[in-house]
């Protein structure tokens, strides 16, 4: 997938080839390769929203969640422009990160944030049915 995108017109574009290189890092990280939190690009700036969202997604995998929680922040609270579709899912893994934290009341709040961008969306979507059920799992811990 990575190598069909890095051939489409565009790809040559300096965001184009670091987006490339942070979703080839992610998929290595999937993979098992824990090397890779130590090759991640540090986030230019709060408007670099790819690897705020890749560097709290691992950060949250390895159980640092404030240090998650506090990226995907910087994400919620950002107000620049930005084509990615990662800022319309950072508010579920902004909850999932305070849940970790088990700090629920603003963990509810994040998934509600989250539920509202997707209020239209198909419901048999995996990410949404996910977030459903962890949801659920939140208010009865509550």
């Amino acid at each position: 997938m990575t190598a069909d995108a890095a051939k489409q017109p565009g790809a040559d574009a300096q965001e184009a080839q670091t987006g490339l290189k942070l979703l080839a890092l992610l998929t290595r990280w999937r993979q098992g390769d824990r090397t890779v939190a130590d090759a991640l690009p540090a986030p230019k700036d709060d408007n670099d929203i790819s690897a705020l969202f890749i560097n709290g997604a691992v950060l949250l995998d390895v159980g640092r969640a404030d240090d998650a929680a506090a990226n995907f922040k910087r994400i919620v609270d950002s107000r620049g422009q930005s084509s990615t579709t990662l800022r319309a899912i950072t508010p579920l893994f902004y909850g999932r990160a305070l849940a970790a934290q088990r700090k629920i009341d603003e963990s509810r709040k994040a998934y509600e944030h989250f539920f509202e961008a997707f209020a239209h969306a198909d419901p048999s979507l995996p990410i949404l049915a996910a977030a459903k059920a962890e949801y659920a799992r939140l208010k009865s811990a509550s």
